[in-house]
C-alpha cells in the first residue's frame, strides 16, 4: 500500500510541474504578443505625433510626384488634402494641416485603384471639387 501512495505523490508532482510549465508558457506568449502589440502602438503614436509637429510648423512633407490625372487635381496652395489613414478618410486643410473632415472608410464605397492614389493623398482646389468626390465615394 506504501508504495501506491508514493507513485500517487510521484504522479501527482509530475502533473503539478507539467502544469506550472504550461501556464508560464501561456504567459510568455501573452507578454511577447502583449509587447510586439505595445511596439506597433508605439510606432503608429510616433507617426501621429510627426505628423501633428509638422502641422503645428507649417512644414509639409513634399508629395510624390504625380501624373496624369492626378497632376489635374494637384492643386496650389490654399486646397485640401484626402488621405486614407487607419481606416478614415481624413480631409486636411492644406495651408494650416488642420483637420477639416474624418470619415469611417467602412461606411464609404472605394474602389482599389482609389484607395491606393488616397493612400497617397488627393489634393483638391476647390470646396466643390472635393465635396463631388467625397459625393461620388459614399453614393
Amino acid at each position: 500500500m506504501k508504495k501506491y501512495v508514493i507513485c500517487l505523490l510521484a504522479f501527482s508532482v509530475v502533473i503539478a510541474l507539467a502544469l506550472a510549465g504550461w501556464l508560464c508558457y501561456l504567459s510568455l506568449r501573452t507578454d511577447s504578443q502583449a509587447e510586439e502589440k505595445s511596439a506597433e502602438l508605439a510606432e503608429t503614436a510616433a507617426e501621429a505625433a510627426g505628423e501633428d509637429l509638422i502641422a503645428e510648423s507649417g512644414e509639409s512633407e513634399e508629395a510624390p510626384a504625380k501624373s496624369g490625372a492626378d497632376a489635374e487635381e494637384s492643386g496650389a496652395a490654399g486646397g485640401y488634402q484626402a488621405v486614407l489613414l487607419d481606416g478614415e478618410l481624413r480631409v486636411y486643410e492644406e495651408t494650416t494641416g488642420e483637420l477639416i473632415e474624418s470619415l469611417p472608410a467602412e461606411d464609404l464605397w472605394i474602389p482599389e485603384v482609389e484607395e491606393v492614389r488616397l493612400r497617397e493623398g488627393i489634393s483638391f482646389q476647390e470646396d466643390e471639387e472635393l465635396y463631388q468626390y467625397l459625393e461620388s465615394l459614399t453614393s
